[in-house]
């Protein structure tokens, strides 16, 4: 493992001991997980090429792309991709209006080795948001990730999976892969108001096909 490799995967892990992931629902900021103990967090020497150093488990030399639309054709999903870090907390942040959403930055670019990650909103008080329809999709169906150079990265869906909210592995969202993967995080499950958020939190997990 080479030094912008090792130090990548330290601030990676040490973002992922500390990540609250942001709200998916009902126009607030619900977090995916109970905070755990922070660790100091290493800051990559090049924030740049750290969001696009390969995984050192594969040989795969793809730089990925910066996500600037997904389309979901299968739930009729065509939505703008606005980059996100954490908040002040030291939570996953989320975007603003229910249409977008949100790629999570200091984590993997799509198209590289790893688990790059989408949230977006699954509904607000209003009515559904962007995600409403995530749970309906099958193995097989098509997402399509649009760079900002114009570049697409086509994945299939290969499975989905809900977490209890306080619960969900976050190095298994977030965390390092062998191969070029693409998870989608919305919230699911019944909104509970004395906790503030949904009970559950689906993931849409897929897989880089072109």
């Amino acid at each position: 493992m080479d030094g912008l490799s090792q130090m990548r995967r330290l601030f990676l892990i040490s973002v992922l001991c500390s990540l609250i992931l942001g709200g998916c629902g009902q126009g607030g900021k619900e977090p995916l997980a109970v905070p755990l103990p922070s660790v100091e967090r290493p800051v990559p020497s090049s924030p740049e090429r750290a969001d696009a150093s390969p995984n050192s488990l594969s040989t795969n030399t793809d730089t990925g792309i910066v996500p600037s639309e997904l389309a979901i054709p299968a739930i009729g999903v065509d939505a703008k991709v606005i980059s996100l870090g954490l908040t002040k907390q030291g939570a996953m942040d989320v975007p603003t209006t229910e249409e977008d959403v949100g790629w999570f930055k200091p984590g993997y670019r799509p198209g590289i080795s790893g688990h790059a990650v989408i949230a977006g909103h699954v509904d607000t008080k209003t009515g559904p948001a962007v995600f409403y329809k995530l749970k309906q999709l099958k193995k097989g169906d098509k997402i399509v990730v649009k760079g900002q150079d114009g570049n697409e990265k086509v994945f299939r869906v290969v499975g989905s999976k809900a977490y209890p909210y306080d619960k969900a592995p976050l190095n298994e969202i977030f965390g390092p892969s062998d191969q070029p993967l693409l998870n989608l995080i919305t919230c699911t499950g019944l909104y509970s108001k004395s906790k503030g958020t949904h009970q559950q939190r689906l993931v849409v997990t897929a897989e880089l096909v072109s």
